[in-house]
């Protein structure tokens, strides 16, 4: 079957980092809250884990506004596009994983893939 969730990579100061990555092995989409400073991290973990790089990334940005966009790039230039958009505040990026896809759980221990420098 499929499954899909949502999960936050941003923690208020002093909370422990959110352990995101296993949630993406479990999912064939996934959608991530205030992940926008950290997608360039993001990618990274994914491509690293095996990921391909052509997979589908949804960007929805400043929704229900008058600034509302829907951007749509591929996984290897996810951190560019951010960029080039400028995309800064609120968005909702989504990722979806083909069913004959899987990631590898990383060789790096949880905290090592925390994403400190996406914490407010």
């Amino acid at each position: 079957t499929d499954t899909a969730g949502l999960v936050t990579v941003t923690c208020r100061p002093g909370d422990p980092a959110p352990d995101w990555f296993f949630f993406f092995i479990d999912c064939a989409t996934s959608a991530i809250y205030m992940g926008v400073r950290a997608a360039g991290k993001i990618s990274q973990a994914l491509l690293g884990a095996g990921a391909p790089g052509g997979t589908r990334v949804e960007i929805a940005v400043a929704v229900s506004t008058p600034r509302q966009r829907f951007i749509t790039c591929r996984l290897d230039v996810l951190q560019r596009t951010m960029m080039a958009e400028q995309i800064t505040g609120v968005a909702l990026i989504t990722i979806r994983f083909s069913k004959r896809d899987t990631l590898a759980a990383p060789v790096l221990d949880t905290p090592q893939l925390a994403l400190a420098g996406a914490q407010r």
